[in-house]
């Protein structure tokens, strides 16, 4: 999966949450009133017990699934490894807790009128690991060879729009652009943008990084951990503030509870909600949560009868009770959403989630089933909130007459006959978007190529071509306000919840910050 990964992601609770598809999906747990997932969309912490004190503070102890496959950034697929980029290379731009572009390597950048060309200037002083100083002709390099064929940048399409590259100093970099891209700057923050040395040894690269992040590699024992040190050169004063992380390998859920309790790691990130469920009654241990970028719905293959008809699809919407996915699936830590993008972004348009069976066999009967109909709900296996989510869903319109067989696929079949070849009814899965609403909102056109639900609306799909082409942030807004009323009136998919990512960690531990991007950022975790 190759230009997919735009909003595609998979994967469950997975620590250090990123995927290497564009699905994504996670654990849950049983959550009192008040907790996470009740809605509010602010991050919350909890104290709850450990028996064992913290570390010391000289290093970190951070549970991690399983092993990197590398530490290339332009050959980053899967979760563990674009986490750990984060943290030894930077981009031009990076991103705040709230979604806002801020300077990195770049501590400027303007577009020209005509949105054609971005000029960026560079930072001084920053150094590699290598201890060159960066130049403009490190970012060239960079996206020459990210956009290179032979490289096989699995995210390189995103940058297409990136036509040449002048460096007319050391400190200026002007990409020009075929065409202007309002998701461009956004995606350059990502770690798939990150900025390596000119002339780089490529052969080394996999297994010895040369960034210019807050970390370095200090050793990597396959199976066992990786080991992190502090850039002595990190050219942002006071950070990081530990100087050694220790990423142990760990990758059975119950071990790293046992671990955490028992004082052998001091962070835990991202957990399912099942798992802070098993922390609620030890004291001594902090869990925060904070809403993710991750959009659980209900896909429906509107080609297909009875879901061609506008009337059951908006039935569908109304007999499911989010409040009770939230629950069943989630353990509270989630928030219900009715429309395709999470709260946590700036084009958020909140569209009503209403629960009204009785309405719904109104909408059945005109569209001519007053008896309602019987379909079939595939169900990823490997991912068990799915599957969890399909059955609190089953009950649900069974009430209205829905009879829904349930049928767990493998991924592999689900990649191949639902998102490929969109041969189903209904499924559940959850998506993941970047930082620009058109990289989730895009999948609803007609000509995108993983629109899987088999959705055609025209007037949708000049609102989004407006939007990508538009450079005013309001005008954006407003127009992907009324793409989201769109998708909120035909439903081409029941919008469910956006989960919650949840971290547990030591008293001693602080400063742990959810970003909204699928990485993790220890430069700022502190430990007393």
């Amino acid at each position: 999966m190759t230009a997919q990964r735009r909003g595609l992601r998979g994967g469950v609770a997975m620590m250090l949450a990123a995927a290497a598809l564009t699905v994504t999906a996670c654990g849950g747990a049983t959550a009192p009133a008040g907790s996470p997932g009740s809605g509010s969309g602010a991050s919350t912490t909890a104290t709850t017990t450990a028996t064992v004190p913290a570390a010391g503070a000289k290093t970190l102890t951070v549970a991690i699934p399983g092993d990197p496959i590398g530490f290339d950034p332009y050959l980053t697929a899967d979760a563990n490894t674009v986490a750990l980029t984060w943290n030894l290379y930077d981009q031009l731009v990076t991103v705040d807790a709230k979604g806002n572009l801020q300077p990195d390597l770049a501590t400027s950048w303007s577009y020209s009128a005509d949105g054609r060309t971005l000029t960026f200037h560079l930072r001084s002083g920053v150094r590699f690991d290598d201890g060159h100083t960066l130049t403009s002709a490190d970012v060239k390099s960079s996206f020459q060879r990210m956009l290179d064929p032979a490289t096989k940048d699995p995210d390189a399409s995103d940058y297409r729009v990136i036509a040449s590259i002048d460096t007319p100093d050391p400190s200026t970099v002007v990409m020009h652009l075929s065409s202007y891209d309002a998701a461009l700057l956004s995606d350059l923050a990502l770690p798939f943008a990150a900025i390596e040395p000119a002339g780089v040894d490529l052969a080394t690269l996999k297994t010895k990084p040369d960034g210019t992040g807050p970390y370095e590699l200090s050793s990597w024992t396959p199976g066992q951990d990786v080991v992190l040190k502090a850039n002595p050169h990190y050219w942002q004063p006071g950070l990081p503030h530990i100087p050694t992380v220790d990423l142990k390998i760990v990758p059975d859920p119950a071990t790293q509870i046992a671990d955490l309790l028992a004082g052998s790691i001091d962070l835990l990130p991202g957990l399912s909600g099942q798992q802070a469920s098993q922390l609620k009654g030890n004291s001594g241990v902090t869990l925060t949560s904070a809403p993710s970028g991750n959009i659980q719905i209900m896909a429906i293959n509107n080609a297909r009868k009875p879901f061609n008809d506008v009337r059951v699809r908006q039935a569908l919407s109304l007999a499911v009770n989010r409040d009770a996915v939230v629950q069943g699936a989630w353990f509270g830590y989630a928030t219900p959403v009715g429309t395709f993008l999470p709260p946590n972004s700036p084009y958020y348009s909140p569209q009503p989630t209403p629960y009204d069976p009785a309405k719904a066999k109104q909408l059945l009967a005109q569209a001519g089933y007053p008896n309602g109909f019987s379909s079939v709900l595939d169900l990823p296996s490997l991912y068990p909130v799915h599957v969890q989510t399909g059955q609190v869903i089953a009950a649900q319109l069974a009430q209205i007459g829905v009879q829904l067989k349930l049928n767990q696929v493998e991924w592999a079949t689900w990649l191949s006959q639902d998102y490929a070849k969109r041969q189903y009814d209904l499924t559940i899965i959850s998506h993941t978007g970047r930082l620009d609403p058109d990289t989730l909102l895009v999948r609803f056109t007609s000509t995108y190529p993983y629109n899987y639900e088999n959705y055609r609306n025209p007037a949708y799909d000049t609102l989004i071509a407006q939007g990508r082409a538009t450079q005013d942030v309001a005008k954006r807004r407003q127009i992907y306000a009324q793409a989201q009323q769109i998708l909120a009136t035909d439903v081409p998919a029941v919008f469910l919840d956006v989960s919650d990512n949840i971290a547990a960690m030591l008293p001693s531990v602080s400063g742990w910050r959810w970003l909204p991007l699928a990485v993790e950022q220890l430069a700022q975790v502190q430990m007393k």
